[in-house]
């Protein structure tokens, strides 16, 4: 997040944005870019600082307090229907870091970030995740899923979808069950990698 920021600070003081028409992020710089399309007015310097101030109130995330709203993130993913993971439980941390107290019917969808997109000020966004095998390593099985605030693509299934139907139910390519479209931290909390290295590690002390 903080490389992608330096990037994006770079690009704009030598003038060679407007070069670019494209930035594909994973991992940490999808938090930077994530966060500076979902501002209402975009700005480089003022998103940069924003993640600067929002860094020292990491550790607040693990509060007590903060346990509610986890919860109860986990409670509307199963009352939709859903099961829930412990990336949701992530995703609320994130949630929790870059929303604050902001309520959680208010916060921010990666649609939203389309009317910001159609002014072209700005390099079109591209988030990515990668799904593996848990049996596998990245080298021998990866699928690279990309996101943009209009749709979302599996290329190895030849697949796009909106991003507003990302949790709907589909049979034969059309929506039969109509599900609201996550929060933006539920999509930050798949993009990282960040996660994945964490239980990752978490797994090799367990076997130590």
């Amino acid at each position: 997040m903080t490389s992608m920021a330096g990037v994006a600070n770079a690009l704009q003081e030598t003038g060679l944005m407007d070069c670019v028409q494209y930035w594909s992020s994973l991992s940490g710089s999808t938090w930077y870019l994530s966060n500076f399309y979902g501002d209402d007015d975009p700005s480089i310097p003022k998103c940069s600082e924003y993640l600067r101030s929002r860094i020292p109130l990491s550790r607040k995330i693990f509060s007590f307090k903060r346990t509610d709203v986890y919860l109860k993130l986990l409670y509307q993913k199963y009352n939709a229907g859903l099961h829930p993971t412990v990336v949701d439980v992530y995703s609320g941390m994130l949630g929790a870091l870059f929303e604050g107290d902001t309520d959680l019917e208010k916060r921010r969808k990666l649609s939203n970030q389309k009317r910001n997109v159609e002014k072209a000020d700005f390099p079109f966004p591209i988030y990515n995740a990668i799904r593996v095998h848990h049996t596998l390593s990245e080298r021998e099985y990866s699928e690279w899923i990309e996101f943009t605030p209009y749709e979302l693509g599996m290329y190895d299934y030849l697949l796009s979808q909106k991003v507003e139907d990302i949790l709907s139910v589909k049979h034969l390519g059309m929506v039969c069950h109509k599900r609201s479209e996550p929060n933006l931290h539920f999509l930050q909390g798949i993009w990282s990698s960040a996660f994945s290295g964490m239980i990752k590690k978490m797994a090799e002390i367990g076997r130590a």
